[in-house]
Formats: C-alpha cells, sequence, structure tokens
C-alpha cells in the first residue's frame, strides 16, 4: 500500500510542475515574445518528459502487477497456467 502512496504522490508533484509551467509561460508571455517561444518549446519537451514517465511508471506497475506483487523469486504460481 505504501507504494501506492508513492507512486500517486509521485503522479500528483509531477501536475503540479505541469500546470505551474503554464502558469509561468502566461506571465512571460507578456513581456518577451521570443522567450515565451523558446520557454513554449522547454514546456513541451517537459511534458514530453513527464508524460514518458508516466508510460513508464504504468509499464512498471503492469509488469509488477502481472508477476503477482513479487519482486523477487521465481516466476509466479498460477495453478491456471503451466
Amino acid at each position: 500500500m505504501a507504494r501506492f502512496f508513492a507512486v500517486a504522490q509521485f503522479l500528483v508533484a509531477q501536475a503540479v510542475v505541469i500546470v505551474a509551467g503554464g502558469h509561468c509561460l502566461a506571465v512571460v508571455g507578456a513581456f518577451e515574445r521570443r522567450l515565451v517561444v523558446v520557454l513554449d518549446l522547454v514546456d513541451f519537451l517537459l511534458v514530453a518528459v513527464i508524460v514518458l514517465g508516466l508510460a513508464g511508471v504504468a509499464l512498471v506497475l503492469v509488469v509488477f502487477v502481472w508477476h503477482g506483487f513479487r519482486l523477487t523469486g521465481g516466476p509466479h504460481r498460477n495453478p491456471g497456467r503451466t
């Protein structure tokens, strides 16, 4: 259960970063047009990295669940499988 809360806290922190980045771009956009273009690119790349990170976290969680919540040891023993 602690791992679930750690993952949830991680996802909330990433959402806060995305929202804060959007607000910063709105403020800077009033002062310097070129800087906004650069920051838009950086923000886009940041969001892309975050989305890829979330996809990686989801993949790790799927593999973790698929293997029966076991990180070490032999394969998961399921009576329905051979």
